[in-house]
């Protein structure tokens, strides 16, 4: 037996096609976020079943092309069910996710331009489609027990809470060591060629987004670091962010209870870092995140012919870490890794390998590789987004549960849709979510 069999075996793949259509009538899109709806989990003695609320990001775009849609923000419910290595996923509903006034909101890039909402300042394009609207790129999702809803977003790098039926309620804003900056001036635009002084790379905001298990703790993790941190050589552009927030009481909070800095892995020959993509917490100290490169099946054009080297989810440990909440490096542009090194006071989460997305056999299971696209297997997706834990399958084995794993099609289909029109996406890339059995860390 392999040696990582007590730690995961891969299950079930489940599949919607790429042309399927939300209950608004837009592309449905894929799993930028993910999560399990309260009180939806059912476990029987031959399968487990319930629902995941699913959250696609700004709708069809092609960024270097200056190409966005106005697509609204909204939160699908995917029912699921894991049977005899089976698992299906079929829509089950779509909810729109309103601004405070009521208004829907766009996926069109903001430019640098912003707005007062909710006592925060918030990105939103000035003229044509989508003026007046607050610009939301949607990436990771947290539902508490009552149903209200944390979203993480790239543009602004915030996270919106809305109530369970999609009302926006308030914002939790980062510190300002965080808010991009051009020309200095605030420019929450993501197209390609935006040079940014300061604050969250394009494109690279708030990935990863998790509630603790007791509801208490939102910890919300940077897809890679701020701009102000990698100063240095490539390979020293690995130390990311992650802050959490105290959202137990009636208030959002204003401020992190903690801030942490992250050691992204480094990998392939040239060792770049990888980034992250998804955090899941397991208590007040240990974490998984999902880290990846972008290589693979629907990868960008300048990653078409790299072969795929790194997806994984790792484990971490927040115990023996610094604590930056409240320090220089939230309220100024000081960097945490000045030319490329770490600070010698930041003791950072280090990351430990836990379950290989790309392991070939696990893969070809359910008839995928990582290796080349070959006969009765396809090519693993590039980006893989999401992930949702189970709970406890069996008290007298606390440890081991079911890991998904969702990923990103980017709407590529030929046959889409979004509230501009129709449009090519070039291929069919299936919306898709891996089933793994998993022993969690010690």
């Amino acid at each position: 037996m392999d040696n990582h069999d007590e730690t995961y075996r891969l299950i079930g793949l489940g599949r919607i096609p790429a042309a399927t259509r939300d209950l608004m009538g837009d592309t449905l899109g894929s799993f930028s976020g993910l999560a399990l709806e309260p009180g939806s989990w059912a476990a029987k003695s031959d399968g487990v079943s319930g629902v995941f609320l699913a959250l696609p990001d700004r709708g069809f775009n092609v960024p270097e092309k200056g190409k966005f849609s106005d697509y609204a923000s909204r939160v699908h419910r995917i029912a699921f069910a894991l049977k005899d290595g089976t698992l299906s996923l079929s829509l089950a509903g779509t909810r729109y996710l309103r601004d405070g006034n009521g208004a829907l909101t766009t996926g069109i890039d903001p430019q640098d331009h912003w707005i007062k909402h909710l006592g925060a300042r918030l990105p939103s394009p000035k003229t044509a489609a989508g003026a007046g609207r607050i610009s939301i790129d949607s990436e990771g999702l947290a539902v508490a027990d009552d149903g209200r809803l944390f979203v993480s977003d790239e543009f602004a790098c915030t996270v919106y809470c809305f109530s369970p039926d999609g009302q926006m309620t308030g914002v939790i804003s980062p510190p300002d060591a965080f808010v991009p900056h051009v020309d200095g001036k605030v420019c929450f635009s993501s197209q390609d060629g935006i040079e940014v002084e300061r604050g969250r790379m394009p494109n690279d905001g708030f990935e990863g987004l998790s509630l603790s298990p007791d509801g208490q703790r939102l910890y919300a993790l940077l897809q890679s670091p701020l701009r102000q941190d990698r100063d240095g050589p490539q390979t020293s552009w690995r130390y990311t962010r992650l802050l959490v927030f105290d959202v137990a009481g009636q208030e959002l909070p204003t401020t992190p209870i903690a801030h942490y800095v992250v050691e992204l892995p480094l990998y392939g020959d040239e060792l770049r870092p990888a980034e992250a993509n998804d955090i899941v917490v397991l208590d007040e100290a240990r974490i998984l995140v999902l880290a990846r490169d972008n290589r693979g099946f629907g990868a960008k054009k300048r990653n078409h012919t790299k072969a795929i080297a790194f997806k994984s989810v790792m484990s971490g440990s927040l115990a023996r870490a610094t604590n930056l909440a409240g320090s220089i490096f939230e309220n100024k542009a000081k960097p945490v890794a000045p030319d490329g090194k770490l600070e010698p006071d930041i003791v950072p989460v280090k990351l430990t390998p836990f379950l290989d997305i790309t392991d070939e056999a696990e893969l070809n299971r359910v008839g995928l590789s990582a290796r080349a696209a070959k006969r009765g297997h396809q090519l693993l997706s590039a980006k893989w987004e999401s992930l949702v834990l189970s709970p406890v399958l069996n008290a007298k084995r606390p440890r081991e549960r079911l890991l998904f794993v969702g990923n990103d099609n980017d709407f590529r289909t030929r046959a889409g849709f979004m509230p501009d029109g129709a449009y090519d996406g070039g291929f069919e890339h299936d919306s898709m979510v891996l089933a793994y059995r998993v022993m969690l860390p010690d």
